[in-house]
């Protein structure tokens, strides 16, 4: 299997732009973000503000990192870097849920909206988009010039990659209908 320059100009924009945009968030919102991230007790208390700052910067990093690679092994260590960034959250919300922690903000990229609280389609999102950008750290590329269709390709797939991503956010973010057995 190879990835061909379109699918994979496509996954770098996509997953640049989305690290970048959940850094900016981050950024915005310090405070808040301090909070959901001492909300899940992974450093000592006195580490909270480097944590935070540390994620927004590695998210920030790996986002333009991915976007702006001059080098085919840059591509490929960045997008390596997000599918263990993106793993790694997983792994922490699965811990989190498994110990019946869900009342978190997941301090995750969001869109405004209020805190839902950690579910298990949260584990499932980041596992699949970590999946995703695996592929391109270690599938063998294609060869070829882009054209300008490729190119208009690459627009409507990032328009269609948005609108799925804030579909499945707001899916996730619906309230769960359980019913009493």
């Amino acid at each position: 299997m190879t990835l061909d320059p379109v699918l994979l100009l496509l996954t770098r924009m996509a997953f640049g732009l989305f690290l970048v945009a959940s850094a900016m968030k981050k950024a915005r919102d310090p405070a808040a973000f301090r909070v959901a991230l001492s909300a899940y007790r992974l450093v000592p208390a006195g580490w909270t503000f480097a944590g935070a700052a540390g994620l927004t910067v590695l998210e920030l990093v790996v986002g333009v990192a991915v976007l702006a690679a001059p080098t085919e092994a840059v591509a490929r260590f960045a997008f390596g870097a997000i599918a263990s960034l993106l793993a790694s959250y997983a792994v922490v919300l699965a811990v989190k849920l498994m110990r019946g922690e869900r009342d978190i903000d997941c301090g995750c990229l969001g869109w405004g909206a209020p805190s839902r609280g950690l579910r298990w389609s949260m584990v499932a999102r980041n596992l699949a988009l970590a999946s995703l950008a695996a592929a391109p750290a270690v599938l063998p590329r294609v060869a070829r010039d882009l054209s300008g269709v490729d190119l208009l390709t690459v627009a409507a797939g990032l328009a269609v990659a948005t609108v799925l991503y804030l579909a499945v956010d707001t899916l996730i973010g619906l309230p769960s209908r359980r019913t009493a057995a």
